[in-house]
């Protein structure tokens, strides 16, 4: 005859509803406990989600300024000595209420396109985002 689990259970003084760790709550539980922000960050997050995107050319500008002129050299130079250009000529910008100041552009909420990663998708979208900047 073949055993229930219920059965095994029980010759062995086990209860079926046993609940390993004690008692489960009655009603469902979140897994995390969640907690208010600090007021400091609660405003600098809903500034950083409240403030458009924005690109800005300052980065590529400077790399491709330096790469350019670089023209015939060993590529992982020429692109090692690009980066560091660019990056010693970005604007500083500090923000109220930052403690770790500097970003990656002078926009609050901003990146700039990579020369060699996103070229295709501007020259995708050029008519759009020229339609929009009128």
């Amino acid at each position: 005859m073949v055993k229930k689990l219920a059965d095994i259970l029980e010759e062995k003084g086990i209860n079926v509803s046993f609940q390993y760790g004690g008692k489960a709550p009655d009603e469902i539980v979140d897994r995390e406990i969640k907690k208010e922000p600090h007021p400091r960050v609660k405003k600098l997050k809903d500034q950083y989600l409240n403030t458009l995107s924005s690109a800005s050319m300052e980065f590529p500008y400077w790399y491709s300024r330096k790469f350019m002129e670089l023209d015939g050299e060993v590529p992982e130079i020429r692109r090692a000595a690009a980066l560091k250009h660019a990056f010693s000529h970005i604007t500083p910008t500090i923000w109220p209420g930052e403690l770790l100041v500097g970003g990656k552009t002078y926009h609050y909420r901003g990146s700039f396109p990579m020369p060699w990663e996103s070229e295709g998708y501007f020259m995708a979208k050029e008519d759009e985002l020229y339609q929009n900047a009128l």
